[in-house]
């Protein structure tokens, strides 16, 4: 990147900070609210992490699942596909075909 791609979107952060300080200011201080009550209530937070995380690993479990059967099919599919094309050149290769 160059110095003026840099200096635009330095420019360009600027600009939107700047346009929307005010949801920034609201984020801050609903953030710094949150953290205080996980100061506070450490049973609550920690209950809210372990729902987090187990929704995460949950989805994150079932998407392994399906990949795993998806490129399993897909290996059975290059397979053939590579014995086919195999075939069709050696009877090629031999005159056969």
């Amino acid at each position: 990147m160059t110095s003026q791609s840099f200096d635009a979107a330095r420019d360009a952060v600027t600009r939107i900070v700047r346009d929307h300080w005010k949801l920034f200011l609201i984020e801050g201080i609903i953030l710094v609210i949150l953290g205080l009550l996980a100061v506070a209530v450490p049973v609550v937070a920690g209950l809210a992490v372990t729902i987090l995380f187990g929704w995460l690993f949950l989805i994150s479990g079932i998407v392994g699942l399906i990949t795993t059967f998806a490129m399993r099919l897909a290996g059975i599919l290059v397979v053939a596909a590579i014995r086919r094309a195999w075939r069709r050149g050696w009877r090629m290769a031999t005159g056969s075909a």
